[in-house]
């Protein structure tokens, strides 16, 4: 029996997800399709499929949306359909924009032409300064005559901020590869059978759910989630480490994901700043005459992802590499964002992208020891320990995976030319400084692995892939695969629970009342609640969480290590050294002895004082 999920005819894409794809022709609209738009999405969902997803735009083309957020400022951007200014109305202030036309964000002759908006918008760009540390603040957007609100949760100054109450904190959400398209919203992508799993004949292989509607859910829970946690004084931001756009070159991609973001279909970036980095697609200028991966079309499509975000200055002494790398501190936490578009030598094993010419592409920046953005990232690194920070770290290329991008890289059966291996380089300098985690997607699963006792994700099912393993790799490193760890259980044709599903991580970093800082990392997902009458209906959608959850303790004073052995805490007095995350049991070399570095550095001196405390995970 085929599956009357949306009412709209599925199918798999028979292209690899991270080489050109073809151009899909988006079938006739089923009118259940309306009927459930109606139901499960409002009118708003209604009006897009029946304008194939471009309605007839007001004064706002992109709604707005938080960015570069800091515990004293934060900027406010939109996009308008005219060159006529608007204003930012926040904290008894009226802020005027001055709008600058974004012919970055045109569309190439060669996309299709459906799903298009009319000429080029106009962005709007405020920074709104001597904002008061975790502080609440609506705002509201006037463009024309319409005026759109949203909210600021500041974060408090830093992991070293005194007088602080128990439970101050922020909370993070981190996702990838959301390969937006407008494709995605008839389309449904292949959904491996775990062994055992005994599906019902009709699922056939594929989700129940069309792309689109696991990211819209998917989303609808961060938007949620995020509310919460503003609602109780505490600061949100959303970390993406790349594949924001199914191809980075086509504006209509672009539309689709701030059409989720800050448009019709979600606004969750009003009240909560994204944070992103590059992937492979955001590199990629699109199939056949978009161009692909020439060098042209990758600083086209860099330059649209350029054009609608704005970052922190890295510094760089190369200007095409501003913006493509950056740090944000955020209350107690600190991301660090790496590029990892193209590094190391071209078309050998340490090349994350065979198809990105390194001779051809110096707008892309390398990663590998002695090159700027390493040397950056080390001294980022330092300087975040040394002030005592939570320290995160996103990239997007999977180091350690049992995907597609799992295998070392070259070419040909058991390589693969987009490997993340490559990045495995950065990670015994992320060992010297106590990196609690980092994130990444690329092989589109949830996965969590331990090396070194730093936490590395693959956050890359968000609303795209959902991918199984291979089945000739194995990552030792691994705690958590969804495909395996989270077995669904099927009640005649209604999943009970498990399975692989859209999601995403949910980060709380928050003040215990013993003073120490409590990070908690826990894997959600949307997960579809389907019909017992009508096999394959979608009824409703629920949030639900892996049995992975992650917690551990960070020592919130830079002035103070906290030593927790045996139920015995041992206060060390210093001003030298940082405070460190708690994770292992283990003591480590110094950073010198694995060359990484040429003078101690108080991050290696405190590994030689202080073994690490094993972290709960369940």
């Amino acid at each position: 029996m085929t599956p009357t999920c949306r009412g709209v005819s599925g199918r798999t894409r028979s292209f690899r997800r991270d080489t050109p794809r073809a151009v899909l022709t988006r079938p006739k609209l089923h009118p259940l399709a309306l009927k459930r738009a109606c139901r499960l999405q409002g009118i708003a969902a209604v009006l897009a499929l029946l304008s194939g997803g471009n309605a007839v735009a007001q004064d706002f083309r992109v709604e707005p949306y938080l960015q570069n957020p800091s515990s004293d400022a934060i900027t406010i951007r939109w996009l308008s359909e005219t060159s006529d200014g608007g204003s930012v109305s926040i904290d008894g202030r009226v802020i005027a924009s001055s709008p600058t036309e974004a012919t970055s964000l045109d569309y190439q002759a060669a996309e299709p032409s459906t799903e298009r908006f009319t000429g080029v918008p106009w962005l709007h760009t405020v920074r709104v300064t001597n904002l008061l540390p975790s502080t609440s603040y609506n705002y509201s957007v006037a463009q024309g005559s319409t005026t759109k609100q949203g909210t600021v949760v500041t974060p408090i100054t830093s992991a070293a901020s005194s007088g602080l109450a128990s439970g101050s904190g922020v909370r993070l959400f981190v996702y990838s590869d959301t390969e937006t398209q407008p494709e995605s919203r008839t389309s449904r992508v292949a959904w491996a059978e775990p062994a055992g799993a005994n599906r019902p004949a009709w699922v056939g292989g594929q989700y129940v759910a069309t792309e689109t509607e696991g990211y819209t859910q998917n989303l609808a829970i961060v938007a949620q989630r995020a509310a919460e946690a503003q609602s109780l004084g505490r600061a949100t931001m959303i970390a993406m480490p790349g594949d924001l756009v199914e191809s980075g070159g086509e504006q209509r991609d672009w539309d689709e994901f701030w059409r989720h973001s800050a448009g019709p279909s979600g606004t969750v970036a009003t009240s909560t700043a994204i944070v992103p980095g590059l992937g492979n697609h955001d590199n990629y200028g699109g199939p056949g005459a978009l161009g692909g991966y020439s060098s042209a079309a990758a600083v086209a499509a860099v330059d649209k992802y350029q054009t609608y975000f704005e970052v922190p200055d890295n510094s760089a002494s190369h200007a095409d590499h501003t913006g493509r790398y950056h740090r944000v501190d955020f209350g107690p936490v600190t991301m660090l964002t790496i590029d990892s578009s193209n590094g190391g030598t071209q078309a050998t094993v340490t090349d994350t992208n065979y198809f990105l010419d390194n001779a051809a592409n110096p707008q892309i920046p390398d990663y590998m020891p002695g090159s700027p953005q390493y040397q950056w990232l080390e001294a980022q690194l330092h300087s975040a320990r040394t002030e005592g920070q939570v320290v995160f770290v996103q990239y997007h290329h999977a180091a350690y995976s049992v995907g597609p991008h799992g295998y070392p890289a070259g070419s040909g059966a058991g390589f693969d030319t987009q490997s993340g291996q490559p990045l495995r380089v950065l990670t015994p300098l992320l060992d010297a400084y106590d990196v609690a985690a980092v994130f990444s997607g690329h092989d589109e699963m949830y996965e969590h692995s331990i090396v070194d006792g730093i936490h590395f994700y693959d956050v890359g099912a968000s609303g795209d892939g959902l991918r199984g393993p291979q089945a000739d790799l194995t990552n030792p490193y691994q705690e958590f695969l969804a495909h395996t760890d989270a077995p669904e259980i099927w009640s005649g044709d209604v999943l009970a629970s498990g399975g692989k599903h859209y999601g995403h991580l949910e980060i709380d970093v928050l003040l215990s009342e013993s003073g120490l800082w409590n990070v908690t990392i826990t894997p959600a997902y949307a997960f579809p609640v389907l019909s017992p009458a009508n096999p394959g209906e979608i009824l409703s959608w629920e949030r639900r969480t892996y049995d992975d959850v992650v917690t551990f303790v960070a020592v919130p004073e830079p002035s103070t290590l906290l030593l927790l052995t045996a139920g015995c805490v041992t206060a060390i007095f210093t001003s030298l050294f940082p405070r460190r995350t708690s994770r292992s049991t283990s003591t480590r070399p110094l950073p010198e002895d694995r060359g990484l570095t040429s003078a101690r550095s108080p991050a290696a001196v405190v590994k030689m004082l202080i073994p690490r405390a094993r972290s709960s995970v369940g």
